[in-house]
């Protein structure tokens, strides 16, 4: 073995073990209260992540540097990954990804100093950013900005209207076959065909709110159902516990009855033997007694 291999296998070894410390509260038990769309290596929230096959999921400029001749070892559990020829890095992990894209929508990182803080995030509408409480006072002091309108970010959230990312228009239409909003653009550049799909916003809200509320009324019912089939399978079990009960009683009381009978039974058999053999020995002791008379 040579060096080289004893520092990988090393510097793999710390990893893991540097890992595993972050998990572990120290008292062997894992810590429940740790935020699940941080990066373990580097402690941030996940950028590209990537997902081993293991399914631990590491940000890929941190789990880029793990990768040895298209090998790479988990950092948490020792777990190795063997890469397709030509590829540097683990397949995206999307779901992920789709929660930090939700993250950065909800609670977006200071534009300055990437610090998340939702208790004490603005946002500037004049310059499209966020930012935290340090950064809105620190860069936006300045007479130059006093005219920006800066809003806090739980109020722009609350107050904000869905936008078409492709024609940045207001979303008003849902199309019922690609089952997502869109806008009167959108509408605009599909077929008349497909047109037809297309509906109102508020009409599809209303539509699709009734759906669930039929689909809730049968799991209702459902949901009934299945209560009432427990509380009979229960009532049935105790039904046969109890006459399981009484079976075994009457069985217990049949056999002790046989038992009884069968004790008696024996005891004047033994009784009845007993006086015949008392009988025929008095008998045979007269015989032998009148027999040695004679002699």
């Amino acid at each position: 073995m040579t060096s080289s291999s004893v520092n990988v296998q090393t510097a793999g070894m710390s990893d893991v073990a540097a890992a595993a410390a972050a998990v572990d509260d120290g008292s062997g038990a894992a810590s429940c209260n740790r935020n699940p769309l941080l990066c373990f290596l580097c402690e941030d929230y996940y950028d590209d992540p990537c997902i081993l096959i293991c399914f631990h999921t590491f940000c890929a400029k941190c789990i880029r540097t793990k990768n040895q001749d298209g090998k790479i070892n988990c950092p948490l559990c020792g777990t190795q990954t063997t890469l397709k020829e030509g590829v540097q890095l683990p397949p995206p992990d999307y779901l992920m990804c789709k929660l930090i894209d939700t993250v950065n929508v909800e609670n977006p990182p200071c534009s300055n100093c990437d610090k998340r803080d939702p208790s004490s995030m603005y946002f500037c509408s004049t310059c499209g950013q966020a930012l935290c409480k340090p950064c809105r006072e620190n860069t936006h002091r300045a007479k130059m900005f006093s005219s920006h309108d800066i809003v806090q970010m739980s109020k722009r959230l609350a107050d904000k209207t869905e936008i078409c990312p492709k024609h940045d228009e207001k979303i008003s239409y849902f199309s019922s076959t690609q089952k997502h909003v869109i806008c009167t653009s959108c509408v605009r550049e599909k077929p008349p065909e497909s047109r037809k799909a297309c509906v109102d916003i508020d009409v599809a809200y209303n539509q699709n709110l009734k759906k669930l509320d039929r689909a809730l009324l049968s799991v209702y019912d459902m949901q009934s159902t299945i209560r009432e089939g427990v509380v009979a399978c229960h009532t049935l079990l105790e039904e046969l516990r109890q006459n399981t009960d009484t079976e075994k009683l009457t069985i217990h009381n049949f056999v002790q009855t046989l038992h009884d009978a069968i004790n008696k039974i024996q005891t004047d058999m033994h009784l009845e033997v007993q006086r015949q053999y008392e009988i025929k020995e008095r008998a045979f002791r007269n015989q032998l007694l009148t027999l040695s008379a004679v002699l």
